[in-house]
């Protein structure tokens, strides 16, 4: 297809005439000086074991990260997510950061599934990928740190399955 796609995140699975796993990838062109960026890419498993890729899409960070986040549930359209994310290791500076964070949070515990990126604004966002429980929800969770080192949740989303797919 011309991309180069890396598996970073397993995000959710569909039951469809088969079965529908999708998978977020950083992905870039096979060309020179290509960008990289992410999207989420569906592979369609056949009742007859055949596979191939049936859809994919930009994951645009800044559809998570603008302030219109919501927290909740979305899994329109069948998709469901896997309740057995035990987290990942985030870069050490990343996950103090997150961990400041989420210390002030009640109601819910968020897993790291991915580091996204960060954005040097004044201070520092930085946005990770999360599974959220008792939600049952993949989120995008969004930190910012000031210049003082004090670091907040600045916004939370929900990834609504149903439009990457």
């Amino acid at each position: 297809m011309g991309n180069e796609f890396i598996p970073v995140a397993y995000i959710g699975t569909q039951a469809v005439a088969g079965t529908n796993d999708m998978i977020l990838c950083r992905s870039t062109a096979v060309v020179p000086n290509a960008q990289t960026k992410y999207q989420t890419v569906v592979v369609y498993q056949g009742l007859d074991g055949s596979v191939e890729i049936s859809d994919i899409k930009d994951f645009e960070i800044a559809d998570y990260t603008d302030g219109k986040g919501s927290a909740g549930t979305a899994k329109a359209g069948g998709w469901t997510v896997p309740d057995d994310y035990c987290g990942v290791a985030l870069p050490s500076d990343v996950e103090s950061v997150f961990e400041a964070a989420v210390s002030t949070m009640t109601g819910n515990n968020l897993d790291p599934i991915y580091y996204l990126g960060s954005q040097q604004v004044e201070g520092t966002l930085f946005a990770v990928l999360c599974y959220s429980e008792p939600d049952d929800a993949i989120q995008v969770v969004t930190i910012y740190q000031d210049l003082n080192g004090n670091s907040t949740i600045d916004n939370i989303c929900t990834v609504d399955l149903s439009k990457l797919s």
